[in-house]
């Protein structure tokens, strides 16, 4: 499992919609801005560590990530699940 910070899991969760109703992911994406540069560079870390991806948002007026499975199970929290729409391999629910 990653080992990640407070502010990285925190930007994950809501990546992932969470906390949310009936503790199940709503969705997988967070968008940054340019102007933004202590969060893209956290994002981008997460990237570096496979936690992370960067969306092809071609003329976007901000770069789009998404977690990856490893990612998105790093920031669950115990009862949460993962949407099975985003992420058809992941377990059914977090342990």
């Amino acid at each position: 499992m990653l080992n990640l910070t407070h502010y990285q899991r925190t930007l994950g969760r809501e990546a992932l919609g969470l906390p949310a109703p009936g503790n199940t992911t709503t969705r997988n994406r967070f968008a940054v801005a340019p102007d933004a540069p202590a969060m893209l560079n956290t994002w981008h870390g997460l990237v570096a560590r496979g936690a992370a991806e960067l969306l092809d948002a071609e003329g976007a007026q901000a770069e789009v990530f998404r977690l990856t499975l490893a990612g998105a199970l790093a920031v669950l929290q115990p009862g949460e699940s993962l949407c099975p729409q985003e992420f058809p391999d992941a377990p059914a629910a977090a342990a």
